[in-house]
């Protein structure tokens, strides 16, 4: 099953890089960052994470 994730590049808890890492376990994975955008990239850039989430579905 396809799964994406969005992370906002100003993530306090943990960075992009990291994330990725940790996603590209996944194999049918997308990985998107979302700049300036926090720990809830949905909450700083509503309508960015909206096109994505979109457009995977």
């Amino acid at each position: 099953m396809p799964v994406r994730f969005i992370w906002g590049d100003r993530d306090v808890f943990e960075r992009p890089v990291t994330g990725m890492r940790k996603a590209s376990a996944i194999q049918d994975m997308r990985f998107e960052v979302v700049e300036n955008a926090g720990h809830s990239p949905w909450l700083d850039q509503r309508e960015r994470c909206a096109d994505l989430a979109a457009a995977m579905l």
